[in-house]
Formats: structure tokens, sequence, C-alpha cells
């Protein structure tokens, strides 16, 4: 599947932009010249080079707070840059993204060194347009991420359902129970605990076919909305770019909540269909295979995405190089350039940063899916119930790491960082404390997503009233009590925690 062509215009425009020395001219006219930058390009353009955009602004946003530069054009560009992806948020009617720019906007306002009445009127136009944007608590993104890990959280209690269930029996037969009456003057009754875990797959059968297909109704929806019923501003683009966009966009959530709400419904109302057990078990574990191809397929996007800005900055380079070997360029000019190429070197470093983020964590959901597709088999070949209940765990240990590529993606940064600061000193102790954080991280994700469910799914056969307190806990608190325990093993307040982005693989 091919992304909406980017338009070749945005190295030009991004070259005019720096071709004016703003020395020469007075600060508040090159505010005025950035305000006018970024409101002469049309929804098309920013639509069609989004990615281009939002990185120039994530990046130089960084490399300006953290770093000694204090370039006023490059603040100036980052704030147009800003502007613009307000601009198409707002269009585009993602209010929330289009407040966190505008939040943006009057945090950089103070690096603009515009003067007090200047920062006074922009600071109460931007009060305006967030109380213009109104206050939407419940959109259809939250919506899509909230059904997201729903069913993935249905995943790992289904295979902690099965892995309990299948232990007990295991340790019925062996008269293991009949021990533990013995020494502790117990008398679990098995069979009631097993018909309760059993009880509970009506409503898992049920999730797992709603869930996808509620996504995929909502996804369909706002394809259809954004084609054929689009604002005035979104029809600067033609219906067939829409249509593109919106695909490319949504096609990984579209693929696979097509397949596996299909699937799930053939397998788990086999009955219904006239379709085996045996055959819906090897139909579920074939299309497994389908969850580790469409990983691949976006491990290459990725990677496409990845070489375009890569392209994108090298281009800059060799520009800016050209002009400053051209004896014609004046003194001044070339310690311009210098410093422009000194911008463009650290944003190439951030890119690769950001690559190791995001392809650790496609990699983690890999492993996952090989896991899973092994675990899930091996169940099904083997007839040891020792076997069965291994392979079911492993099949909860790659839930777990679906739920926890972030955190790996995290970690993978931070040992890119480390590495690279390593390179310049040797100690970057505190590169190595971040790394250390990171990795912690991602052990307590994968204790969260593994140990906790398994001791819920006891407790509910016990006494269903206290799992379901528990669970509630556990699904609104764990990540705030989460965060205080990483404090304390960080030591470190300074290290940045862990941020979450949203998980969208689903099986």
């Amino acid at each position: 599947m091919s992304d909406l062509d980017r338009d070749n215009t945005f190295f030009t425009n991004k070259k005019n932009f720096f071709s004016v020395n703003i020395k020469n001219i007075t600060y508040e006219s090159a505010f005025e010249s950035a305000l006018k930058f970024s409101k002469s390009n049309e929804y098309d353009y920013i639509a069609k080079n989004k990615l281009f955009i939002e990185t120039e602004f994530q990046q130089l946003k960084t490399i300006l707070e953290t770093s000694d530069s204090d370039s006023l054009e490059h603040w100036l560009y980052c704030y147009a840059c800003c502007m613009m992806l307000q601009r198409y948020y707002t269009i585009y009617e993602k209010e929330e993204e289009a407040k966190k720019c505008l939040d943006a906007r009057r945090n950089m306002l103070s690096k603009l060194k515009l003067s007090n009445e200047k920062q006074l009127q922009l600071n109460e136009e931007i009060k305006a347009e967030i109380k213009k944007l109104g206050n939407k608590s419940l959109t259809t993104t939250a919506i899509r991420q909230f059904l997201g890990k729903t069913n993935i959280q249905r995943l790992v209690f289904t295979f902690s359902r099965l892995t309990i269930r299948q232990t007990l029996q295991l340790a019925k037969d062996l008269n293991w129970l009949e021990s533990i009456d013995s020494l502790l003057g117990t008398h679990p009754d098995v069979n009631n605990m097993t018909s309760i875990i059993d009880g509970a797959g009506v409503y898992f059968n049920l999730f797992s076919v709603g869930l996808f297909a509620t996504r995929f109704a909502i996804n369909i929806a706002m394809i259809a909305k954004h084609t054929f019923a689009p604002n005035a501003d979104e029809t600067k683009l033609s219906r067939k770019d829409r249509f593109l966009k919106e695909l490319y966009d949504r096609h990984y959530q579209l693929l696979n909540d097509l397949v596996w709400g299909v699937v799930n419904f053939l397998c788990n109302y086999n009955q219904l269909v006239g379709l085996s057990n045996a055959f819906a078990g090897w139909l579920t574990a074939g299309f497994l295979l389908f969850d580790l191809s469409l990983l691949l397929v976006e491990f290459h996007l990725a990677e496409q995405e990845y070489n375009k800005q890569k392209e994108q900055y090298t281009n800059e380079l060799r520009h800016y190089n050209e002009l400053i070997e051209n004896v014609n360029t004046k003194d001044e000019d070339k310690q311009r350039y210098r410093d422009h190429c000194e911008i463009i070197e650290k944003q190439l470093v951030a890119l690769d940063i950001q690559r190791e983020n995001k392809i650790g964590a496609i990699w983690c959901d890999i492993a996952a899916a090989i896991l899973l597709a092994t675990g899930f088999t091996a169940a099904l070949i083997f007839a040891s119930p020792a076997v069965i209940i291994a392979s079911y765990f492993v099949c909860l240990l790659a839930s777990a790491t679906y739920l926890s590529d972030s955190a790996f993606g995290k970690y993978k940064e931070k040992c890119f960082i480390e590495k690279q600061e390593k390179q310049k000193n040797p100690d970057a102790s505190i590169a190595t404390q971040e790394r250390q954080a990171a990795r912690n991280d991602f052990i307590l994700s994968m204790v969260k997503y593994t140990a906790v469910p398994i001791a819920l799914v006891v407790v509910f056969t016990i006494c269903w009233p206290a799992a379901i307190v528990l669970t509630a806990a556990y699904l609104g608190l764990f990540d705030t009590v989460a965060s205080k325990v990483m404090d304390c093993i960080r030591g470190n307040g300074n290290i940045p925690k862990r941020i979450e982005t949203p998980m969208v693989f689903l099986v």
C-alpha cells in the first residue's frame, strides 16, 4: 500500500524560508514573515508533507531547548511548523492535538524575543483559539485507543484463564490437591473453579468479535466522512487523495480488525457455522502468520518513512555545504550556513534515535507474534498436559510482550543514546542510568501483564467480587503506582519517564 505522495516543494519552501538573513531586517518583520509563511501553505500541502512538518517541529523544538544553540530563525521555523500542524489538526477535527500545538506555541513565545505587548497579544489570541476548539472529552481517536487496549487486555486474560484452567486440571489428575488438603486443611472444589473459568468464556468470545467489529466500523465511518463529506479545506485535496490518505493512516487497523473479527467469529462460534473444534483451532493458528506478515509490512513502511526523512536532511546538508564552498558566498552567510549544517546534523542524530525507538517496538511485536504462533501451535500439536500449560503460558508472555512494545522501544532508544554518549565520554553515567531505567520499565511492564492477570484469575475462581475490585485497581491504578515504583528504582528525578505510545496491534 503506497503512501500519499510527498510534495516535492517541501525542501524548496524550507530553503526559501531560511534564504532571508533576519539580521538584515527587524525581528518583528521576521516574525510576521514566519506567520505569513505558515498561513500561505494550504491544507493540501500540509497534508502531503505532514510527516516532514511534524518531524521538523518535534526535533527542532527538542534540539533548541536542550542545546546551546539559540538560533532565532530556527525558532521561527519551528513556530511556523507548529502553526501548520495546528491548522491541519483543526481542519481534520482532532481538537486535542490542535490544543497541544497551541500550548507548544504559547511555550515558545518566550524564545522568540518579541516585545511584551506582542507576546501579550499572541497569548490572548492563543487563549481564544483554545476556547474556540471547545472541550471534547470523548473523541473517535480516544474510543479507538480504548477498544485497542481493551482487546489486548482480553487476550492477556484469555491465556491467563487457559493457563490456570489447565494447571487446575493437571493438579487434580496428579492428586496434588489432596496433598494440599492434608497440609492446609482446605478443600478446594476444582470442578466449581473450572466451571467459573469456563463461564467467563462466553463474554470473552463476545468481546473477541465485538471489539474488532466496533473499531472497524468507526474506521470505515471516518474514511467515508473525510472522503465523501469533507469540509471546505479538505476539498483542496482530491477525493482520490483523501481516500488514499485515510487508507494509509488506517490500513493497519482495518486489515487487522477485518481479518480477526471474521476469524474469531468462525472459530469461537464454530458450531454455528459447522466447523469442528480441531479445524477452528488450526484456522486460528494459521492466521497468526498473518500477524507476522502484517508486522513485516509495517517494518518496511517505517523504514521507508525513515529513509525519506533522512534523504530530506541529506539534501539540505549537501545544499548548504555547496553554498559554503562557493567562493561568491559572503563570510557572514557562510557562518549562517555552518549553523544550519550543525542543526541538521543534530536532526539526523535525533532521527536515528527516533528510528531506534520505533523499529525496536516493531521488532518487539514481531517477537511477540512468533511467540504467540509457536505457543498456540504447540498447544494443538502436543497432548501432554504439562506441555499445553507451558504453551498457554508462552502465549501469555507473547500478549504481555505486545503490551510492552513501547517500553522496549524506549529501551532500545536509550541503548542507542548510551552508545553515542560513550563514544564522546567513556563515563556517560547519566545515559547509563537512563538506559537502566528504561530496562526496568520494560521488565516491570512484562511483570504487570503476566503475573498480575494470573493472580487475578486465581482470585476470580475463589471469590469473584474481590476479583472485580482487584481488576478495577489493576486497570485503573497500576500505572500510577508503577510510575512511583520506577521513580524509586531510578533514584534520580531528573531522568525522564517513559512516554507511552498508543498500542494499535491487535490479535
